[in-house]
């Protein structure tokens, strides 16, 4: 059998740099959300929902990079949910975000308006109940907060969402490789001591 100190050992030193990790990627994207300018926050926001939506669908094909290559957001949602990587109720709320990045990426005179931004709020409040119970906290703590703040935070919730999907898959994948080597050790010991030695 797999050595189990080792296994916990092992387990809690890959804690520990997830956690270091995660420090630094929270940190990353505050410092390069931490614009006056809603245009930069939306499409950095964006690009760091799509950098985790791409590697959650690497770790689930097995030759990813040349069919995602040409991929929009929009196909990539849509592939990330057909793969089962995300349900039917995230694919709607990072759609809302897409068209909402799409409506700054392609019209100059775009402008997110309270009612847009509540339209993706709500999205987010039918379909991730805990992303909305933390943004109405931000909300209430922060009574002040102006439209900027409120995006830039939800958009921060929104790809801590999907980066610990990332995390969670990398987490069962290592389980389930741990099983098969529990059962391969397993028999191989099997048959060792049943043979005359």
């Amino acid at each position: 059998m797999i050595n189990l100190e080792l296994t916990k050992e092992f387990l809690e030193q890959h804690s520990k740099n997830c956690e270091k990790d995660a420090k630094e990627s929270i940190n990353k994207f505050l410092l390069e959300t931490a614009s006056y300018d809603l245009l930069q926050v939306v499409l950095r926001g964006h690009l760091y929902i799509e950098r985790e939506l791409t590697i959650l669908i690497k770790k689930k094909l097995i030759e990813p990079d040349e069919y995602l290559k040409n991929m929009m957001f929009g196909q990539k949602l849509s592939l990330a949910f057909a793969l089962g990587c995300v349900s039917k109720e995230e694919r709607s709320t990072y759609a809302k975000l897409n068209e909402l990045r799409n409506g700054f990426a392609h019209n100059l005179e775009y402008e997110l308006t309270e009612e847009v931004f509540m339209n993706l709020v709500n999205t987010v409040g039918s379909n991730l109940s805990s992303l909305k119970a933390r943004y109405d906290l931000f909300v209430s703590k922060k009574t002040d907060s102006d439209l900027l703040s409120k995006f830039r935070y939800l958009i921060c919730l929104l790809w801590v969402h999907i980066k610990l999907k990332v995390l969670v898959f990398e987490i069962d994948q290592f389980i389930i490789k741990t099983e098969e080597a529990q059962e391969i050790f397993g028999q191989l010991i099997k048959k060792i001591s049943s043979e005359d030695i």
